[in-house]
Formats: structure tokens, sequence, C-alpha cells
């Protein structure tokens, strides 16, 4: 699947850029750093720039310093300017202590996203510097509630990432997470959740439970318009099928989401 996603990145959609959203591997089986740099080789094929997030399974596996070296990152949290827009990218994987805050880690493991102090503080001053800039935000675990998750169970600090969002014009956020396909408008801002490109779940619709479906999503953004495309195969069909996201077919208070039209 991931082979095919590259070939149709490359050959037809031709994105600006691509962006893994995390969970690159499942960090469960002892095979985690062969797997990532083996994925990564395959990755790494597509010709747009492409970036990656941090996501939870990767620190099941890795220490942070680990992954940063494998993919010669310096932080795990980043932005960059693109056209007329800001693309922020944050690391949920952080767990509260005491008044602070430590890296998950295989020793240290913290469901729910969280956003530490110094890299609230960067998030705070990368808003405010956009200017003029389209905003948005990538981030593994969704700050926003779902019918699945309430917030506090999906992100420690979500609430006040939220104000975050809203005092400072962000556009859009998308996770991913938990699975699922839905998407949500809280305060004038646009909440994504994708669902993952290898795992099945059952509480989805019957066309993504799959696992080994290749699901995958094609962005389109025009100003402050956006047009979500999900990509999935049925099984182990290769052929390729779509739904566009809509508030109807994915929301994120109905574990329903994304009925066939």
């Amino acid at each position: 699947p991931l082979e095919a996603f590259v070939q149709k990145m490359n050959n037809e959609f031709q994105p600006d850029f691509v962006i893994q959203g995390g969970d690159l591997i499942d960090g469960k089986d002892g095979r985690a750093f062969e797997d990532f740099i083996e994925i990564k080789q395959i990755y790494d094929r597509l010709n747009a720039p492409h970036y990656h997030v941090l996501g939870n399974h990767e620190m099941k596996s890795f220490e942070k310093n680990i992954w940063l070296d494998l993919i010669d990152y310096e932080k795990p949290y980043y932005f960059f300017d693109i056209k007329e827009y800001r693309i922020i990218v944050l690391d949920g994987n952080n767990k509260p202590q005491g008044e602070g805050f430590q890296d998950t880690s295989p020793e240290v493991e913290f469901y729910p996203g969280a956003v530490d102090t110094e890299q609230m503080q960067w998030l705070e001053k990368t808003l405010r510097e956009a200017n003029d800039l389209i905003k948005i935000v990538f981030v593994h675990q969704p700050p926003v509630e779902t019918d699945a998750k309430e917030l506090g169970e999906l992100f420690w600090n979500g609430a006040e990432l939220q104000n975050l969002f809203e005092q400072n014009g962000v556009q859009a956020v998308f996770s991913g997470h938990i699975e699922r396909n839905c998407m949500i408008e809280k305060n004038g801002i646009a909440y994504y959740v994708l669902n993952g490109f290898w795992k099945g779940n059952g509480g989805l619709k019957e066309e993504f439970q799959y696992k080994n479906g290749g699901v995958f999503s094609e962005i389109v953004v025009k100003g402050d318009e956006i047009e979500v495309r999900i990509n999935f195969r049925k099984g182990k069909n290769q052929i390729y099928e779509s739904a566009i996201m809509t508030s109807q077919n994915a929301r994120c208070q109905d574990s329903s989401t994304l009925a066939g039209d």
C-alpha cells in the first residue's frame, strides 16, 4: 500500500508536500528500528517535500533523540511556510509530571497528547509571527473531543491548545491516533481526524475496517476552503475508491463515519 501511495503521489496527485501523521510503525513487535528504516526508504521515494509527525507508537520503541536521528530533525515540533500558508507540526508525546513534563518513551507511556510548556511558548510565538499567512496545524493526537473519546482522554491540555488556535486564527488542525475519519468545526476551526494507513477498525464503516487497506488522504486547500478526499481499498482489492469528507458523512459525534454516497 505504501508503494502504491508513493506512486500515486508522484505520478497523479503531485502535491506541494506530503506529511505522515505519526505511528509509521506499530512499535510492539521488537522490529521497530528495522521496520522504521525500511518504511522510511519507501516514503523517501516521494518526489515532493515530505515530513514526519511523531506518533505515540514510535515512542513505544524509541527515545525521542533516536527518532530525531532517524529522520535528521533537530526537534519533534517545527514549522515551514509554503505559498500563503504556515504549516505547523506539533509534538503531543509529553507526559505531565508535577509542574512540568517529561518525554514519553518505551518506559514512559501516556496515551493522551500533551504539549509541554516550552513548546506551547514556541507555538504562540510561531502563530503570532505568521502575520497574514494562513495557519494549518498537524499533531498526532486530536486536540478535540469525538464520540470515541472525551477531550481529556485525547489531549491533556487540549482546551488550552484550542484557545491558542482560536486567538491566532488557525484555519484547520489535522490528527490521527484513534483510527477513524471525522471532522468537526469548533469556533471557526476545522478539526480533522484521519484513519490510519494500515490498521483496521471495526467501529468504522465496512469500507474502512480492513487492515492493509492503504487508507490515505489528499488534502486540497484553496484560500480558506479545504477539501479532504479519503482514498481506500476494500479488502485485498487493488483498486482504490475515494470519498470526500463532509460535515454529514464524517461526523465526530457519530461512529458511522464516511457512509458511501
